[in-house]
């Protein structure tokens, strides 16, 4: 869903990957059919607070960059302006 002036907004589960010295955070909004994957970029300690909840990310997001590695190396990158807490637990949304 986009919120204007090139402002992307998803709801979803934030997850973290890698190690924990780099960890790469990603959402996964379930509300898409399949469910979409974001790379997200931003503040790691405000993310890592967040890993197994559901919430709202807003900011710009940029295709997928094919570099990286891991599972969500072809997700799009969301660079995470704005965070709302939503849920303790990763809620299936519809």
């Amino acid at each position: 869903m986009t919120a204007g002036a090139g402002n992307f907004i998803a709801i979803g589960c934030v997850s973290r990957e890698g190690p924990s010295t780099t960890p790469t955070f990603v959402m996964t909004d379930s509300r898409a059919k399949p469910p979409a994957q974001y790379r997200l970029e931003g503040d790691a300690d405000l993310l890592r607070m967040h890993v197994g909840h559901t919430v709202e990310i807003g900011g710009p997001i940029t295709p997928a960059s094919g570099t990286g590695g891991g599972a969500n190396a072809s997700a799009p990158t969301l660079k995470v302006q704005s965070l709302i807490y939503i849920s303790t637990t990763c809620v299936k949304l519809q």
